[in-house]
Formats: structure tokens, sequence, C-alpha cells
């Protein structure tokens, strides 16, 4: 096929390097504008009714184009395509291309390139899954309400609302359908350590029960709480250990087990990798006797430093070894909440971490505002090393992935302009718009930006507020009502605006004229 590629003055040294590199046969052709993002498809079809097109296949237009390329297309009659909105991404659409993707006259050619590798990525997570499932030895799952634990599965993500008993109903169910929508397996309820709460159990599984049919757990050691917890139908205990087990062998035995290496009656809570192994391997033994046979075996991921997070991981290693066919709990919340990192990070690692351990599930929490979307991006980093450990691949470039702040190839472009360069002066004096100024906020409730607008003869009483989910729509609002007459302060609106929907996007606290992020170390 050969291609049209059209581009505006000041980017066209860029669009031919990436289209050199991009394995086509074409023609670039320049229109006498200088910014293509600004380009219409009226303009771009007149420019061409000049040329002769009936050598081309396809005409590709920039992806940031105003408008569809279906009005050059019928206009021209050769087929008209959005390219990516940046150069740098030619090669690897056009790879796509030739492997059967469809360009789009409304949707920019990176955008549909990163849906569907996405697509692709779950087609092939659900083949996979397909044939693993057929294979499946069924007697080595372990079943909870119609959920198979397996090894030879993902790792399934379970998700707790700590502290259940503090919190409402209603809170309780939006938590609920936060964590289902996020991607978790099993809802946990975490209970409050050192109190009993078993009086409000049954209705804090009701109140799950009324958002989800997923299987729910009660992670507690309280024999009260458990006992209320199986009464009130729940399909799995979290923290079954020696004592415990004791009194509740009777009513556990047809339930889902996790047990620990812990006896809490004596004290005993062993550290050391292969005391925590043996006292693992006795309680097993213990519950076994009791007839308690659908084991998961949590060996505790204890936080960084306190008293070792890498001990935890031999204990893991080291019990997986001796009893290849018990299987794995890790709750890694434990670590996530108790490191300043991004969490999106941390979590992939976690779970990489259980992914080579062969865990069948781990447990996460979204018990502070730094680890809240644990569960989704827990999720995601399951559907990788499952992809991963499957295919024998590294985690990357699988169409799924968790990088949010940064990006895998960084795209800079430079103008080449023969103009006279001046560097801006600092500070200026604040000049102040007579038509008023805005208190801007991001109500995280409603999942929108807000700017309220003062007039200088009222400066009590806002004159009106405006909402929405882009800055660009409020900046068009404020223009369209006249409220601005100044040009800084429209600069400063969009600045503060386009802030204000990052720190939404991001979850990040929005101060108006405070810095969203610090600056790097690097």
């Amino acid at each position: 096929m050969r291609y049209l590629l059209v581009t505006g003055e000041l980017a066209k040294d860029y669009v031919k390097m990436y289209a050199d590199k991009s394995n086509i046969e074409y023609d670039l052709v320049v229109v006498p504008f200088p910014v293509a993002a600004l380009l219409t498809p009226k303009f771009i079809t007149e420019h061409l009714k000049k040329r002769d097109l009936s050598v081309y296949d396809a005409i590709i237009v920039p992806g940031l184009l105003r408008g569809s390329s279906k009005y050059i297309e019928e206009s021209l009659g050769v087929p008209t395509f959005k390219g990516p909105k940046d150069a740098a991404d030619l090669p690897t659409v056009m790879k796509h291309v030739r492997k059967g993707l469809k360009l789009s006259h409304d949707i920019p050619a990176c955008e549909l390139l990163k849906e569907e590798m996405k697509r692709d990525a779950e087609e092939e997570l659900n083949e996979i899954l397909e044939r693993v499932s057929t294979e499946l030895d069924r007697s080595k799952c372990i079943e909870i309400r119609g959920l198979c634990i397996s090894k030879e599965l993902p790792i399934r993500v379970v998700a707790e609302i700590v502290d259940a008993p503090k919190l409402t109903r209603n809170e309780i169910k939006r938590i609920t359908a936060h964590y289902i929508e996020s991607g978790a397996d099993i809802i946990d309820i975490g209970v409050v350590a050192g109190q009993d709460d078993s009086s409000r159990i049954k209705e804090i599984v009701q109140a799950v029960r009324e958002v989800t049919d997923a299987p729910i757990s009660i992670d507690s050691i309280s024999p009260k709480e458990i006992e209320a917890a199986i009464e009130a139908g729940v399909d799995m205990v979290v923290s079954l250990e020696r004592s415990n087990m004791e009194v509740l062998h009777d009513i556990v035995r047809d339930k889902v087990c996790v047990v620990i290496p812990y006896d809490y009656a004596s004290g005993y809570f062993p550290n050391e990798p292969e005391e925590r192994v043996k006292a693992m391997e006795e309680n097993i033994r213990i519950a076994r006797r009791y007839g308690i046979n659908k084991i998961l075996a949590d060996l505790i991921v204890h936080p960084i430093h306190a008293p070792s997070f890498t001990k935890s991981l031999v204990s893991f290693y080291e019990f997986s070894k001796r009893n290849p066919d018990v299987q794995l709990f890790m709750g890694i919340g434990n670590v996530s909440e108790l490191i300043d990192a991004d969490s999106h990070g941390v979590n992939a690692q976690l779970v990489a971490l259980a992914s080579e351990l062969n865990a069948s599930m781990v447990l996460t929490t979204e018990a502070s505002d730094k680890t809240y979307g644990s569960v989704w991006e827990v999720s995601q980093a399951v559907k990788m090393m499952y992809l991963s450990k499957r295919k024998g691949t590294f985690p990357k470039d699988l169409g799924i992935d968790l990088l949010i702040l940064k990006e895998k190839t960084r795209k800079d472009f430079k103008y080449e302009s023969h103009a006279k360069i001046m560097e801006a002066a600092g500070e200026r004096k604040i000049q102040y718009d007579k038509r008023g100024f805005f208190r801007i906020w991001v109500d995280r409730e409603k999942g929108k930006i807000c700017a309220m607008h003062f007039r200088w003869d009222n400066l009590k009483k806002p004159e009106l507020t405006i909402c929405g989910r882009r800055a660009s729509d409020i900046y068009l609002e404020i223009f369209d009502l006249g409220l601005v007459s100044d040009y800084s302060h429209a600069a400063y609106l969009g600045k503060e605006l386009e802030k204000a929907e990052l720190a939404l996007k991001l979850r990040k606290s929005y101060v108006q004229d405070s810095d969203l992020f610090q600056d790097l170390g690097y």
C-alpha cells in the first residue's frame, strides 16, 4: 500500500523521521500551516485537491485533527484516516495496521492501538484460561461459591473492608461495589482488633450480600466473631490458628479456611522461616485431624524491616517446596500500606512475587488515601503476571500494564525555528481582573471540578459556581459567560483548572495556587 501522510510545516522533519522507520511506502505532503493540530478537514481538502491522488491507497492525517477525516475521504474519494497524535507512534501503528488494525475517521490511531492491544491481551488471557480450565484436575481445586481456586489459575484477589464494624451499612455497600468494580474476586470483612463486634457481623454480611454474590470471608481470630460470620453465611475463614481451631473446628469444617502458623493462646508467633514452616505444618496437621480439608496456608507477610519482609518470603518459599500440594494465601497489605511509595509499582512487584511463589490468593487493602485503587492495581497485576508466566515472557509489552505516571517511551518534540528566542521574565506584578475572581476546588464524591465566581463588589457572596468533569468545559463556559476580561487571568484559570483535572484523575490533593507535584530529585 502507498500512503499520503499529511502534516504541518513545523513537524515535517519529525514526521519524516518516524515515517522512514515505519517500513511503508509513502509521500509526505506539508500543508501551508505551522501547527498540524490546528488543521481542519476543510483546509486539508482544499490543499489536496491540487494533487494527483490516484496513486495512493489511503491518506493519513494528524491524530489531533479537529473533526472527522470522513469529510476529506468523501470530498477526495480516497480512504482517509486519523494517524497517531504523535508521529513517534507511527512505526508501531503501521506495524499493527499490517497485522489487521483498522484505522478510524474519528479516533486517533494511538488510542485505537492501545485499545486493540488491551483487547488482544484479554482475548489471549481468555484463551489460556479456557485451555487451562479444560485440562485442570478439578480434584485439586478448592471450590468457594462456584469460584475455583488453583495454582494453575490466575491468583484470586481478596479485597478487605478494613475495620468493617466501624462503618455504616451504606459505607460497607459503597466499598463493596467499588471493590467488585475494581476486579475483586472475594470480599473480606476485616474486624477491629481487640474488640468483640460479633453482634454486628450478621448486618455486615447482609450489606455485602445485597451488593454482590461473590464469596465473602471473615478475617478474625475471635471465635465469637467467626461463629457469627459462619451463621451469617460467609464462605471462607481467614486466620484460623491453633487455639481458635480447637473451639471452632466443628462449624468451620465445611468452609474454606486460611490457616496461619500461630497459637494466640500460648503467645507463639514464630519469626524465623524454619520455625514458621514447622508451625504451619503442625497447624495444618491439626486442622486435618479435625476434618478441615479446604485449606490455604498463610505464612504471614510481615512489613519491611518489621520484623522482616524477606524472612516472610523465605517462609512461603520453603513451605511451598516442602508442601507443593497446599495452596498459598498472601496478605500483601502489610507492605503496600506501610511504605511511602506509589502503590501501583509496589502492588505490581508484590503480585509478581506472589506469582513466582505460586500463590492462589492475595489479600489487599485500601486503608489509606495513598493505597486507594489498590484492588484495581492488584487485579491488573494478576492479569499481567498470569499472561507473563503462561507465555514464558517478561511482564512487559503484554497490552496490560500499570504505567500510570511514567511511560515506556518519552516523546519530546522540538520545533526548529529561526525566529528570535527570548527568555520569559520571572515574577510579574499581579493584575486583578475587573470582572472578579474564582475559587477552585475538586468535588471527589461527584467526580467534578468546581469554579466559584466572586465579583469585587460582593466578596462574601459568590455569584455562581460552574462544575464539570473537564477543565476545558469549565473555562469555555467561563469565557461564554464573559466572566474574564484579562489575558493573564484567562491563562491562570487554564493552568489551575487543568491542575484540578489532573488531581481528580490521580486522586491527589488539589490546593489552588499550590504545586500538584514535588520536584523530582533527578
